[in-house]
């Protein structure tokens, strides 16, 4: 339960997110960035703090789930924002 309520409050944040690039398109490639660097911090911290599981699991199949599931999120987000632009 505790994995849904983290997917949920992260949900939350990226649609907060959204709503300011809705308003600040020129803020869009931040907030990507933001995504990619969180998207390697969790594969380090993973790394360091769980070693075991990825002894199980690869971090190639990790990365590759966390980008199903931003790809998941985007498309309800893309859904939910049709006008949304990002501009450099």
């Amino acid at each position: 339960w505790v994995h849904g309520l983290v997917f949920a409050a992260l949900g939350g944040i990226a649609a907060r997110l959204l709503g300011h690039v809705e308003r600040h398109p020129s803020s869009g490639f931040g907030v990507l960035l933001l995504f990619v660097f969180f998207q390697f911090a969790f594969i380090a911290a993973a790394t360091v703090f769980a070693a075991p599981v990825l002894r199980a699991l690869s971090a190639w199949s990790i990365l590759v789930a966390n980008l199903i599931a931003a790809a998941a999120m985007t498309a309800y987000l893309r859904h939910r924002h049709p006008d949304l632009r990002v501009s450099p």
